[in-house]
């Protein structure tokens, strides 16, 4: 505790259920396992090409000087020391005092490319890794370019601002579903047992860092019987990108779906939200993507109710392929707490998880589905004790959720502003186009403004590039980074 801290409990707390969830049915076992052999050859692949690509671009250092030269983000001197970590582990480089040297002979980029093929990793991998390898094979040929600044990581992973990519990573496919059923069947099973209580009971859920929907898609569909006792399901991320894309998708059969953008890492309060008000708050794949994840559990446990839950699906493991993949993200890399964290990943071990959820007041924490961890995940429930520490910051204040989606003219015509002077009709103009991105009304939307905070990100970005290029000639994919405001 500082100063600036203080210590407050939350009054009227729920019934205690946590403990009966540790009896629930898992889902059969997912056939899944990759084989052994394959696997082993695949990875070996993965780092003689990581091998190649740092030598032929001259990576084998880690050096602020080409940092600069390729525009990298700041995060990417760090995923190249875990690459130059992986390739000694592989035995392919040596490292002495702060110098790397690749061993052996090493195989050509366009000699690889051939391997690949002639090896058929992807006709050889199981259908349930479909997703996995075509995500993969995307990063990879783009792998020399992201790494000499010609392309930038999101859109490798998002094209053209397309969910597609990363979507079956996280549903539709058996082993993610496993893992997304035993977070439904855990959610469901604490609503009948509350309702079994009071059978009146209005529920208030909060998903932090819903993304795609990968967990709440199935959720929502298996809530349809109970949808009357559902008050609220706040969906929330980081991206306005994807509550879009969740208003799009789920508002149909989820009529109390409400969206927010929300930073689990600073205070709920701060952002709109309130403290003390759901039952049950869900993370799936997030929590780890966070600078710290101690002030990350403190924020989750503000939004519960006393002996609310928290639901969380994590990565269990470090693997080569998460890091050629999603640690080309900056999310990846936001950890400071490394002594907390799976070496080289922001993933935290079941032993972590459970001393530091037990440390920051959650007085229950179950791991439903221990035998699965070996397969790259993990389940984890645990309930608050009611005791949270609050800063000024988290105070309460009155919560502000994006209403049923607003309808904004989608394709704004030159034409319709052209009776302004030159610079308001382009102003008008941007300023309707960034509000039907963003579906705002168009009126909330200030010129002086910047755009970061109306929740334009890099996938929205793509998406409103695109629509400049159908009206004006020479807009760069780089101009809504290089300018804040639709003023500058």
């Amino acid at each position: 505790m500082t100063a600036q801290e203080w210590l407050s409990w939350y009054p009227n707390p729920l019934p205690e259920l946590i403990a009966r969830l540790d009896a629930i049915k898992l889902p059969e076992w997912p056939d899944v396992v990759l084989e052994t052999d394959l696997s082993a050859e695949l990875n070996h692949w993965l780092c003689q090409w990581l091998s190649a690509c740092f030598s032929e671009l001259g990576l084998l250092e880690v050096s602020h000087a080409h940092a600069s030269r390729s525009g990298w983000p700041e995060y990417f001197s760090r995923w190249q020391a875990e690459s130059l970590r992986q390739l000694v582990a592989s035995g392919l480089a040596v490292k002495t005092g702060e110098h790397y040297q690749l061993t052996g002979s090493i195989v050509n980029r366009a000699s690889l490319i051939q391997q690949w093929h002639d090896a058929g990793f992807r006709a050889r991998c199981p259908d349930v890794f479909h997703a996995q390898m075509q995500l993969l094979e995307a990063c990879v040929w783009a792998l020399p370019d992201i790494l000499t600044g010609q392309r930038k990581a999101t859109d490798v992973l998002f094209p053209n601002s397309s969910m597609a990519l990363v979507e079956g990573i996280y549903k539709g496919n058996p082993l993610a579903d496993a893992y997304n059923q035993i977070v439904q069947d855990n959610v469901l099973a604490y609503l009948h047992q509350r309702l079994a209580l009071e059978p009146n009971a209005q529920f208030r859920v909060l998903e932090i860092g819903a993304g795609t929907g990968g967990t709440s898609a199935g959720l929502f569909k298996r809530l349809k019987p109970l949808q009357n006792h559902i008050a609220e399901y706040c969906y929330t991320d980081l991206s306005k990108a994807f509550l879009n894309h969740a208003e799009n998708q789920y508002a149909g059969d989820a009529p109390y779906l409400r969206t927010a953008l929300f930073d689990v890492s600073k205070a709920p309060s701060v952002q709109g939200l309130a403290n003390n008000t759901y039952d049950m708050v869900i993370a799936a794949n997030v929590l780890h993507a966070t600078p710290s994840i101690k002030p990350t559990l403190r924020h989750a446990k503000q939004l519960l109710r006393n002996r609310g839950v928290l639901v969380l699906n994590e990565i269990s493991a470090n693997s080569l392929m998460a890091h050629l993949t999603f640690g080309l993200l900056a999310g990846w890399w936001l950890y400071q707490d490394e002594h907390l964290r799976i070496p080289g990943s922001p993933g935290l071990s079941p032993d972590t998880w459970q001393d530091v959820l037990l440390n920051e007041g959650f007085n229950h924490v179950l791991f439903p589905a221990p035998d699965w961890h070996g397969l790259g995940q993990q389940i984890i429930l645990a309930q608050s004790d009611g005791r949270v520490r609050l800063t000024q910051a988290s105070a309460p204040t009155k919560p502000v959720l994006t209403p049923a989606p607003t309808i904004v003219k989608a394709n704004p015509t030159v034409s319709a502003v052209s009776e302004l002077s030159p610079r308001a009709a382009l102003l008008a103009w941007l300023s309707q186009a960034v509000a039907a991105c963003l579906k705002m009304p168009v009126e909330k939307i200030h010129a002086g403004k910047a755009l970061e905070s109306y929740g334009l990100d890099s996938i929205l970005v793509v998406q409103l590039t695109n629509q400049l290029h159908k009206h004006f000639n020479g807009v760069t994919s780089t101009l809504f980074f290089e300018v804040a405001t639709l003023n500058a």
